[in-house]
């Protein structure tokens, strides 16, 4: 199945960095490829056109959490990520 996708980026502590120095909005996305709600979120609500015209407001970083690290447990932390999926909004 073929559907629109938003423009997600991998997220990196520099691209949020950027993102904040040039004071746009952030989407930060805690994603997995084992998550079905994951899965859904990008079947049923990102292919909304209110979401896809939203979306281009906003930086949208991906966190790929399929795999656990040690970095990833950082973020996780970081931004207080209890279950997937996960979305951090930055203002």
């Amino acid at each position: 199945a073929s559907y629109p996708k938003l423009d997600w980026q991998p997220y990196s502590d520099e691209a949020l960095a950027k993102a904040f120095d040039e004071k746009k909005p952030v989407i930060l996305d805690f994603y997995a490829d084992w998550c079905g709600a994951c899965k859904e979120l990008e079947k049923y609500t990102f292919v909304d056109p209110r979401i896809q015209e939203r979306s281009k407001d906003f930086v949208l970083l991906k966190v790929d959490a399929t795999e656990p690290s040690e970095a990833l447990d950082v973020l996780k932390k970081r931004y207080n990520v209890m279950g997937l999926p996960t979305m951090v909004f930055f203002d």
